[in-house]
Parts: C-alpha cells; structure tokens; sequence
C-alpha cells in the first residue's frame, strides 16, 4: 500500500525535485468539497511552496458550475507564482500545481449520477477539505 505524501518530510530538495519531474507518487491530490472559487488549492499550494514539498493536484467539486472558469483563472495565478523568484534557491522548480473543477451534489448519495467523478477519484485522492457549504446544506 503506497504511502501517504508528507509535505514536511526529511527528503532533500534534490530528491524532491527528481520526483516532481517523474511525475512522484509523493504529489498530493486533494478533493475540495464546496471548494467554490479553489481557495483549498491555493492554500495547500502556498503551503507545499513554502515548505518546498510536493505538486499539489487538486479538484473542485462544487455544485455551482459558475465557479469553472474561476477555478481555472485561480490555477492560472497559482502555476504564474509557482516560480521561486529567489535566485538564492537554484534548486527550486515550478511545480505545476494543478487545480480542475467538477460537480457533485453533497446532498445526493455518492452512487447517484451527479456524483460518478468524485465517486471515481476517491481511491487516489490524499485529501478530502470540506467547506462550511457542507453544514449549510444539511439542512437541506
């Protein structure tokens, strides 16, 4: 069973680094429940960056489809500041965090068919974030 990724870790940046171009099992997929505009992407991003830890691969499920082109206008300003302008760094790559979007229903069953993709990225999914749209909607 492959390992959790860990964005603290011992690795060495060299060790990332080769990882990140062969495409690691050590990248992070995250699921974003309700996640909106992407705001999950951007902080675990942010978060990976400053740690100098793994590709962050993240999708948005959301009900609402006017949050798509946002997602992808958030995914544009992640990869644009994904450079480390540092030139104390050398070492540091883009990484090419990755954000999409796709709808889901938290108030339907995961086997229903608005829910097929989420559904099927459950298995190679490291982490599930949950926004607060999932307490508004239990009344539903």
């Amino acid at each position: 069973h492959p390992q959790t990724p860990n964005l603290i870790s011992s690795e060495t940046g060299q060790q990332r680094e080769r990882e990140r171009k062969s495409g690691s099992p050590n990248d992070i997929s995250l699921a974003s429940l309700g996640g909106g505009c992407g705001y999950d992407f951007v902080a675990l991003a942010a978060l990976s960056d400053y740690l100098n830890g793994p590709r962050i691969s993240a999708t948005v499920y959301d009900y609402e489809p006017a949050w798509k082109d946002i997602v992808a206008d958030v995914e544009a300003v992640v990869q644009d500041m994904d450079v480390c302008r540092d030139p104390s760094y050398p070492q540091r790559r883009p990484h090419k965090h990755t954000c999409g979007f796709d709808s889901c229903d938290i108030t339907s069953p995961l086997t229903s068919s608005g829910n097929v993709t989420l559904a099927t990225a459950i298995k190679s999914t490291n982490v599930f974030a949950c926004s607060y749209v999932v307490a508004e909607n239990a009344v539903r």
